[in-house]
């Protein structure tokens, strides 16, 4: 009787132990949710990712946290919480962040380098003949 006891009291408090953390919505300035946006508790391994609909539940033990939300073209943005026995809620407004990439010009000035290639291999054709008196060879195609 007092074994049941002791493991109904350990499995009770694992229970409320992991009903702490933080949870919230994950939206744009828009006020659109951001699909699959991280949520990670800097610092340790504790980490998720949004929903489809921008919803996360990070369970934390109590304790003070720097979490931190990032999307994809949107500026990264860290919030201190303090989690306590209970899950607290932290919803998040990510602003977009433009990148400006560097111009790149796609063109045909150079040879392509296989032929370079194929001409070397071509000059060493009869040097690699002289190397073997014969050979043979099985294969097999399919085709249609």
């Amino acid at each position: 009787m007092n074994l049941r006891l002791l493991l109904a009291f350990l499995f009770s408090t694992q229970l409320v132990l992991a009903q702490s953390g933080a949870r919230g919505t994950i939206r744009n300035a828009k006020g659109e949710p951001l699909p699959y946006a991280s949520v990670v508790a800097k610092g340790t391994p504790s980490g998720t990712m949004a929903n489809a609909e921008g919803r996360y539940d990070l369970p934390l033990k109590p304790g003070q946290y720097e979490l931190i939300f990032q999307f994809l073209g949107f500026k990264k943005q860290a919030k201190t919480v303090v989690v306590g026995s209970s899950p607290i809620d932290v919803d998040v407004t990510l602003a977009e962040q433009s990148f400006n990439l560097q111009e790149v010009n796609v063109g045909r000035s150079k040879e392509d380098p296989a032929y370079s290639i194929m001409r070397r291999a071509i000059a060493k054709a009869r040097f690699h003949q002289l190397q073997v008196s014969s050979y043979t060879a099985r294969y097999y195609t399919k085709s249609t």
